[in-house]
């Protein structure tokens, strides 16, 4: 089992990606009122303002709904065109079970950067049979079913 992560996800992703994307599955009012919330985003640092004129605001309610959208597509994408892993799931930290070799794993992270050149991962491998995903230690039993 492995653990990635995307470094900084909300910073990393451009408006400009995010609403051609959008685009494709939205028209109209809806498509009116996503730009609207995601252009521009002000924000304070020790009593002085900024306008933050590109990426995904970190303090906005939409953010990870709508970064999760963004890497959702993305995965399904580079997932079309890599070798599949056993099993692929994202929420926060993507955890994969996967039975080939790691460079695999790391072409399939290279090419999900080549999809948006701003992302970069993480991998955690499990070492000892003991994959670490936050603070939680998960271990494979003898069964072979997890167990944290």
């Amino acid at each position: 089992m492995v653990s990635c992560n995307v470094v900084s996800l909300f910073t990393q992703v451009t408006t400009v990606e995010l609403l051609n994307l959008l685009s494709q599955h939205f028209s109209g009012n809806i498509l009116v009122l996503f730009t609207y919330v995601l252009t521009p985003t002000y924000f304070s640092v020790g009593g002085q303002f900024y306008e933050q004129t590109d990426r995904v605001a970190m303090d906005s309610a939409l953010s990870p709904v709508i970064t999760n959208f963004f890497m959702e597509d993305s995965e399904d994408r580079a997932l079309a065109q890599a070798t599949k892993p056993l099993c692929w799931s994202a929420m926060l930290m993507t955890h994969v079970i996967w039975l080939h070799r790691t460079k695999k794993l790391e072409r399939l992270l290279n090419h999900l950067t080549g999809l948006h050149r701003n992302i970069q991962f993480t991998m955690e491998t499990e070492r000892h049979g003991h994959p670490l995903v936050l603070d939680i230690n998960i271990y494979r039993k003898p069964d072979g079913s997890l167990g944290h």
